[in-house]
């Protein structure tokens, strides 16, 4: 039996084996074009999509957890239209010649490492907000599909190396008991929604997290930040008793 520390997240006691979510690692090379007008075409087709996308996301927020914690996406689609960050792509375009996947991705990652570097804890955690809605372009415009839990066939503790507001609206209630992460912050919207959605969830456990086998048994304390590995039945019994004290006061409420 091992125990880790980390943020919590999102209150909540479960038990269950670990299911490993892996982010799947976009690869952005730089390429000299020629046609400039081209690759402005294509960057503006990939925002509109993005756009169209982000819209969907919104509308399933405001089902799941309500209208407030939908505004998370309003704020994303913002990120699309912003004078600076797009001023940035289109003159990386015009004056490097270069291909509008690396534009936008050194731009994106601009600003979120001057969102990072601010004193204000909720900026800097707008950072992951905009790498979410980066990932999002760099896909539309390389072909590549959104990552999902397809695999994910029984109830579970989601491990990662971090999950984006994106990735958190779409878990599935009846297969997803918590998720813990080796990075992540209290004031992240992934934190928010997480709470909204009523999933225990631990973050900022660090790297270690990731060396985790799947299966492993795991038993998350959202409230404390604990998550222990493999607890042994002392550890289950205590915390099944816990659980049903929760469970029991819910009720009451």
């Amino acid at each position: 039996m091992q125990e880790i520390k980390g943020i919590p997240a999102s209150p909540g006691v479960v038990l269950g084996p670990a299911f490993i979510f892996k982010d799947a690692e976009i690869s952005v090379l730089e390429r000299l074009i020629d046609d400039v007008k081209s690759e402005e075409v294509r960057l503006e087709n990939a925002l509109q999509q993005a756009k169209a996308e982000i819209e969907k996301l919104r509308d399933e927020a405001q089902e799941k957890v309500g209208v407030d914690e939908a505004a998370i996406f309003e704020a994303h689609a913002l990120f699309l239209e912003d004078p600076n960050l797009l001023d940035d792509v289109h003159t990386a375009i015009k004056n490097r010649s270069v291909n509008c996947e690396f534009a936008w991705n050194i731009s994106i990652e601009k600003y979120a490492l001057q969102l990072e570097s601010m004193e204000d804890e909720y900026f800097r955690a707008r950072a992951a907000d905009l790498r979410d809605v980066g990932q999002r372009v760099l896909r539309l415009l390389m072909g590549i599909g959104e990552q999902d839990l397809s695999d994910l066939i029984k109830p579970s503790i989601i491990v990662a190396r971090d999950l984006t507001p994106s990735d958190t609206v779409r878990l599935d209630r009846s297969l997803v008991k918590g998720f813990c992460t080796a990075e992540g912050g209290p004031t992240s919207h992934t934190a928010i929604l997480a709470k909204a959605l009523g999933l225990p969830a631990v973050v900022g456990l660090g790297a270690d997290l990731m060396k985790l086998d799947n299966g492993t048994a795991l038993l998350l304390d959202g409230g404390s930040g604990l998550v222990t590995f493999n607890p042994d039945e002392d550890t289950i019994d205590a915390a099944k008793a816990r659980m049903e004290k929760i469970a029991a006061k819910a009720e009451l409420e």
